[in-house]
């Protein structure tokens, strides 16, 4: 697995509402040593998100100090589409997209009009090298069978690069937020009906921290703040060869635990019992080998 999938996965975990920058209800640190330094730094990593400032697209950003192209910088900020993605990550989206009742034709995904502007870059020998801080703001498109979806995206990436490639064991840290939605429904009467329903704009946010151990082991630690519903953490860890293991919390409490391999489910998935007011939501458990459901009372895959 590509140190790219492995901050693409953790930029992937951005969806959630933005309210007034406040203190998050997160999980006690984790006490594998590694896991609970990603929790730290990504819980700073939120700290800055948080102020407004840091988000702000600059007004003239400054050029580039070598040549990139186009797709040398998508690839760095993980905006890539279909034909462009390695092909473990189309595997992975394709897997996701089965298992949610959907073929491949059913939602399609492509990015456009990304813009970007350098904070922090240098280059060596007409290639980017060294620290890399800066900025994209793009469109991402959700094509899908009823509906299609824009979200204007602003992120702000942090890594070390070398000859132009992201660089093993150095920390990567993202912000994301999003600048505005749109949805249009493809059959007319809806959305004639939907655009009599004022819908508050809402921004969303979310703070990661990825380190990349190995191009097949690393950790990631994700925040985000769900508004209303509170905070989710989201932490994910190696755990053998090709194999590491994703938790979610909710606040302080568990949410779920989901055993990975080669980037896809596999093994058995929890989700614990939730309550939302009166009404309470049943644990459950979903088995899976290599992202493929499997309809089993015990999930024995090893």
């Amino acid at each position: 697995m590509s140190i790219q999938r492995a901050a693409f996965i953790a930029f992937m975990m951005s969806a959630y509402q933005l309210c007034a920058a406040k203190a998050p209800e997160l999980p006690p640190p984790p006490s594998d040593p590694k896991m609970a330094d990603a929790f730290a730094q990504a819980k700073m990593q939120m700290e800055k998100a948080q102020a407004a400032s840091y988000l702000e697209f600059p007004a003239n950003p400054q050029p580039w100090p070598c040549e990139v192209t186009d797709l040398q910088l998508r690839k760095l900020a993980w905006v890539l589409n279909d034909d462009e993605m390695d092909e473990k990550i189309k595997l992975a989206f394709r897997k996701s997209s089965m298992n949610a009742g959907m073929s491949s034709k059913d939602m399609k995904m492509l990015y456009k009009d990304a813009v970007f502007a350098p904070l922090t870059a240098a280059c060596k020998d007409g290639l980017l090298h060294g620290p890399l801080e800066f900025f994209v703001e793009y469109t991402r498109v959700m094509d899908m069978p009823s509906t299609t979806m824009e979200i204007r995206m602003r992120v702000r990436h942090s890594m070390t690069v070398a000859a132009g490639e992201q660089v093993l064991q150095t920390p990567i840290f993202n912000a994301v937020m999003t600048a505005g939605t749109k949805s249009v429904y493809k059959d007319p009467a809806v959305q004639a009906a939907m655009a009599k329903i004022k819908i508050p704009e809402t921004k969303t946010l979310t703070a990661s921290y990825v380190l990349p151990l190995t191009v097949d082991d690393y950790y990631v630690v994700t925040i985000t703040d769900m508004g209303a519903q509170g905070w989710m953490t989201i932490l994910q860890r190696p755990t053998g060869p090709n194999r590491s293991e994703m938790t979610s919390y909710m606040g302080t409490a568990l949410f779920s635990t989901q055993p990975m391999r080669n980037g896809l489910p596999h093994g058995e998935q929890r989700t614990m019992e939730q309550r939302y007011g009166s009404v309470t939501v049943p644990a459950k458990s979903t088995c899976y080998e290599d992202g493929e459901i499997i309809l089993t009372t015990q999930c024995d895959v090893q």
